[in-house]
Formats: structure tokens, C-alpha cells, sequence
């Protein structure tokens, strides 16, 4: 073969070559960062979530080989986990920035932080996104200062929630739900709002239509005490007793809704709690943003 014929063959077969490899070197920074913080798309994983104090329920993760029960609060949207500047100083981790929120009127800056890795029973997950919170909760007593997970640790997959038997499924295939003994499509089905403020759906109370967030991290149902005009007493707590409480077609009958002073940019009416979701099963589709709910 001609010299320059020889060379040619091997300018073209390097074009191609670094072509290829500029094609492999994408695919693998692109599978990076679609895998950072998330559970696996269309994964099945099924989460034992017991109720501690005051009928809250929580999940146990394993964070370099110590186990902490944290909090699940889905209104809490900034980063996946969110732990005490306490317990963050017990665990080794990379400084990531910090981010700036807005409490009561008051911007607070607070740092975030990458963990290596965080464990929920046999599932392993990396460079999760941990937000350090200040101030001090005793809910789950001193060794859990403050341990929540935030929206943003299941957001990328469909949620079960059925707090009766202890569970969270994420899963996307409603038929794998079914196998399981949850029939979505027997559910009532109802447009949810996701957002910065969590999960919020649109409830017809004895007030009018109101937005209330779905909150598993408070025992009672809450309302806006600038709502109510009379209030009644229940167990020493101010509540409104409304006689309908309708969440898509479904009436739910009587429902304490107790009052709350919330800060003028809470952003909804009040939330949803433990008083409901524990005897009801929730599945919720955060791509087309419907909620389902069923009787547990």
C-alpha cells in the first residue's frame, strides 16, 4: 500500500477513534450525575418505616456504620437528608455549598455537605446531598437531634406510602403494586401539587376548598388559625370539627383540623397528618402529579 494512502487510513481511523471516545466520556459524566442522590429509575425498594413518638413514623439509615432513625418530612424540599450541626460533626463529609432560606421573615444561610455513602438495609446510595439544620428537636430523644430525609430523597421515583403496616414502596409499575396486594386503580384519584412547599393537595372543608400539604412528620391534621373565626376545644388543643373533608370525589366524614399560627410564608393553608395517613394508603405519581389514595 502507497505511503500517503497508509496515512490517511490513520488519520481517519484517529478521527474516528476520538470520536468515539468524546462519545464514551459523555455517556459517563451524563450517568453520573443522573445517578447523584437518587434511587435507581424504576426501581423497586420497599422501606420499613415504624412509627416512633408521638405515632411519627421514620426510616433507619446507615451512615458510616452507625444507624440513625430519621424523620420523613415531605415538605421539606431543598435536599435529600437534612441532619443537626450535632450529629453532621460526628460524620466525615465534603463541604458542597451553602443555600439560603427564608424562616418567620429571616434569611438563614446553612451549609450542605456530600456523604461517601448512606445505606437503607441491603440498597447502598452515593454522594447523597446531607443540609445541616440548627436548631434541636427531641422528638426521637438525644441521639437523633435532628435526622430528617426531605421530598428530594424519593422525587425521582413514585411513592406508597401505607404507615399502617410500617411501609414505603418506591415504584414506578403499578402492576408490581398490585402483585404486592395494592390495587391503584380502585384508589380515588386527585391532582397533587409538587412543589417548594412538598406535596399539597386541594381538600372542601366546612372553611371552603383549601390547600393543605401532606405531612407525615406532624401527629395532627393543621389549619391556618387565620381561617377560623370560632374555635372549638379538644384535649386542651384549639380545633375546627369540619363535617366535610373531600379530597377528590370522596368525602371523608368529620375531621379535627387543629389550629396553627403558621408564619405568613408557610405557603399553604395547613397540612395533612399522621391522624389521616395512618389509616389511609397513599400512592403518589410525582411525573404526572396525581395523588391515588385507598382505605388501608
Amino acid at each position: 500500500m502507497p505511503l500517503g494512502r497508509s496515512a490517511g487510513w490513520k488519520t481517519v481511523l484517529g478521527v474516528v477513534m476520538k470520536k468515539y471516545a468524546l462519545i464514551l466520556i459523555i455517556i459517563l459524566v451524563f450517568g453520573f450525575f443522573v445517578k447523584k442522590h437518587f434511587f435507581p429509575k424504576s426501581a423497586y425498594v420497599r422501606l420499613f418505616t415504624p412509627c416512633g413518638r408521638l405515632n411519627i413514623p421514620f426510616m433507619e439509615l446507615e451512615i458510616q456504620g452507625r444507624v440513625y432513625p430519621f424523620k420523613i418530612n415531605l415538605d421539606w424540599t431543598r435536599s435529600p437528608l437534612y441532619l443537626s450541626k450535632d450529629l453532621l460533626s460526628r460524620i466525615d463529609k465534603k463541604a458542597n455549598g451553602t443555600v439560603k432560606m427564608n424562616f418567620d421573615g429571616e434569611e438563614v444561610e446553612y451549609p450542605t455537605y456530600l456523604l461517601s455513602k448512606v445505606k437503607i438495609g441491603d440498597l447502598i446510595l452515593n454522594d447523597i446531598e446531607v443540609m445541616e439544620i440548627p436548631h434541636y428537636d427531641e422528638s426521637f430523644g438525644e441521639e437523633s437531634k435532628l435526622a430528617h430525609v426531605g421530598l428530594k430523597f424519593f422525587e425521582k421515583n413514585n411513592l406508597l406510602l401505607d404507615f399502617w403496616n410500617s411501609t414505603m414502596i418506591l415504584c414506578d409499575d403499578p402492576n408490581k403494586l398490585e402483585q404486592v396486594g395494592y390495587s391503584v386503580q380502585d384508589m380515588i384519584k386527585t391532582p397533587c401539587e409538587v412543589g417548594s412547599k412538598g406535596l399539597v393537595l386541594t381538600v372542601a372543608t366546612d372553611l371552603g376548598l383549601v390547600r393543605l400539604g401532606i405531612s407525615p412528620a406532624n401527629t395532627f391534621s393543621l389549619i391556618s388559625s387565620s381561617l377560623v373565626k370560632e374555635n372549638s376545644t379538644r384535649d386542651s388543643l384549639q380545633a375546627l370539627t369540619t363535617s366535610i373533608f373531600a379530597i377528590g370525589e370522596k368525602n371523608f366524614g368529620n375531621k379535627d383540623l387543629y389550629l396553627y399560627n403558621f408564619s405568613s410564608d408557610y405557603g399553604t393553608d395547613g397540612c395533612i397528618g399522621m391522624d389521616f395517613l395512618k389509616y389511609h394508603v397513599l400512592y403518589l405519581d410525582f411525573k404526572n402529579k396525581i395523588a391515588y389514595i385507598g382505605d388501608r
